[in-house]
């Protein structure tokens, strides 16, 4: 999900990551307009650090919520560093041209 817009309760799939043989493209889906709404180009030259692993939200008052796996694409922008896009899966996942709903934090994990 972008950065700035991700919501951690949202299991909609609405970003879509493309990987070309000189950039990633981040792209944004409305379900609603049923088209592409925003879209950001990053060359794979600006990639400064790729990282994955283990997100957790913190609730103030409220304990922790699940960690969470997560990508985080770390890049520049005009030399200036700072810029991520961090993506979590969805709550589907595919398997032989199927789709399937992911039901429990296990499967989350990938330990079925």
């Amino acid at each position: 999900m972008f950065c700035s817009t991700g919501d951690l309760n949202e299991t909609d799939v609405d970003t879509v990551l493309l990987l070309t043989d000189d950039c990633y493209i981040v792209a944004e889906y409305d379900s609603h307009l049923d088209k592409i709404v925003r879209f950001e180009k990053v060359p794979l030259q600006n990639i400064a650090l790729i990282e994955m692993g283990m997100y957790q939200q913190t609730k103030l008052f409220q304990g922790s919520a699940p960690a969470l796996l997560c990508l985080r694409l770390n890049y520049t922008v005009d030399g200036v560093d700072g810029y991520f896009h961090m993506f979590r899966s969805a709550n589907i996942r595919f398997f032989n041209n199927m789709v399937y709903v992911i039901k429990t934090q296990e499967e989350v994990m990938g330990r079925h």
